[in-house]
């Protein structure tokens, strides 16, 4: 999408269209089912930006996504049990044992990988936080950037983030990007500088973020120390961080 749409989608929302332009624009909205959808997109993430409640949403999403994984593997397990089996048939009984056995030795053992830690645990945050609803190229840019993260096209939006060099709320989707990618080092590098500045709203996040790039990459020394450093906060991750301490 161009920049003139964005700012024209930004206006019509804003309620800053004149009189002609608005109408021009809702008769391309009737007409063009795409800008419709961008309209609604852009419309969502800006009400979200005003929701108080977004991380505790952000949470409960999280706790539903382990829920989800814990429920299918009860329901392979079911499905094994539900097979028929005669009561004769003692060879099927031992099968259906050893089969139940090993889909929870497998499971436990990839749970407690470094990849399966990671599975259970990583969970992508939304582009729903604050944004300068300006139409400067900066601000043009980190919108086309969240809304490329928001699209899951995590290239793009790292090709734009990365000229956002002085702005944390950039360089912290730039680090989730890398981490999506599976450019490891450079998360690293992205989440360490979001903490060593120290004086912005990002830095339990990255701590959360770099403590599962180290479990990802087998650093357990590292992972180790940064997760008893967030279990030992007041840290939303605190109860997730002493739960993977238990593993590695």
């Amino acid at each position: 999408m161009d920049t003139r749409t964005i700012k024209l989608i930004e206006e019509y929302l804003n309620d800053e269209l004149e009189s002609e332009a608005l109408k021009a624009f809702q008769a391309e909205l009737n007409e063009n089912p795409e800008l419709m959808k961008e309209v609604k997109l852009h419309s969502e993430i800006n009400q979200a930006i005003m929701d108080k409640d977004s991380q505790k949403l952000r949470n409960e999403l999280q706790a539903i996504h382990q829920e989800l994984k814990r429920k299918q593997l009860a329901a392979r397990i079911i499905k094994v049990l539900s097979k028929p089996v005669y009561a004769s048939s003692l060879a099927a009984t031992v099968l259906i044992a050893i089969i139940v056995a090993g889909i929870l030795f497998f499971s436990d053992a990839n749970t407690n990988s470094s990849e399966g830690i990671f599975s259970n645990y990583y969970q992508a945050d939304d582009a729903i936080m604050m944004v300068r609803s300006g139409t400067s190229p900066e601000d043009i840019n980190l919108k086309e950037a969240l809304l490329a993260y928001h699209e899951k096209k995590y290239d793009n939006a790292i090709e734009l983030l990365q000229h956002q060099n002085n702005n944390i709320l950039a360089k912290y989707y730039l680090g989730l990007s890398y981490l999506e990618t599976d450019k490891l080092e450079k998360a690293i590098e992205t989440f360490q500088s979001i903490i060593e500045h120290k004086n912005n709203l990002f830095v339990e996040q990255a701590e959360w973020y770099l403590s599962l790039c180290y479990v990802k990459s087998a650093r357990e020394e590292k992972a180790k120390i940064l997760l008893e450093k967030i279990s030992d906060s007041k840290s939303i991750y605190k109860e997730k961080a002493e739960k993977i301490l238990k593993k590695i």
